[in-house]
């Protein structure tokens, strides 16, 4: 009888000791599954932006690629990026500058905050401007929400850095960089792309 007693013991024991993992594991599925929608929508958001990079336009002695480094008391990480690119080109319009920037709540700003997504088809140097400097030059600060498209919303920072060859550097105009390195902040946390641009071939 005691044999019977501890060998129904033991199995019970067992039962219990083996279900433990199985609930923890049940957890932390259901934490990942959580998260797993907003990381999705962060990997989707930093794709289109290389995706808009890849589909660069060479014209004109002009840059086709800068990024600029700002912080800012609003948004600690506000780089923006400006890409004259021939994505526009799929929707039957001239190819156009791309821009790329977050967009903050504050009492002042009516719009959703979020990584925004500028298309600015076709440029035209004003009068007796230098033809050099392109569209890339463009003053990001004058965007207005209403003309662009949320991307990722609630994004809070964005910071861009691009590989030269020899070291990441967090200010470039110019022609297209080698990789670009993409970061991008969604409810405090930070997360990081970097993917190679297609190399262009000098004649």
């Amino acid at each position: 009888m005691i044999e019977i007693l501890l060998a129904v013991g033991l199995t019970g024991i067992i039962a219990v000791a083996s279900l433990v993992p199985l609930v923890f594991t049940v957890q932390s599925l259901e934490t990942v599954q959580k998260g797993w929608g907003k990381d999705v929508k962060v990997m989707e958001a930093a794709e289109r932006i290389f995706r808009d990079t890849r589909n660069f336009a060479q014209c004109g002695p002009f840059p086709v690629f800068r990024i600029v480094h700002k912080e800012g008391l609003t948004i600690r990480e506000d780089d923006r990026l400006l890409i004259w690119s021939a994505a526009p080109v799929k929707e039957n319009r001239a190819p156009g500058l791309v821009v790329y920037k977050i967009v903050s709540s504050s009492g002042l700003n009516k719009y959703k905050p979020g990584l925004y997504r500028w298309e600015l088809p076709g440029w035209r140097p004003a009068d007796g401007s230098d033809k050099e400097t392109g569209p890339t030059a463009l003053d990001t600060d004058n965007l207005r929400p209403e003309d662009g498209k949320m991307v990722l919303k609630d994004a809070e920072g964005l910071r861009l850095s691009v590989w030269s060859g020899e070291s990441w550097s967090d200010e470039y105009t110019g022609e297209l960089p080698k990789a670009m390195r993409i970061t991008i902040t969604l409810n405090g946390r930070k997360q990081v792309y970097e993917d190679s641009l297609p190399t262009i071939l000098k004649e």
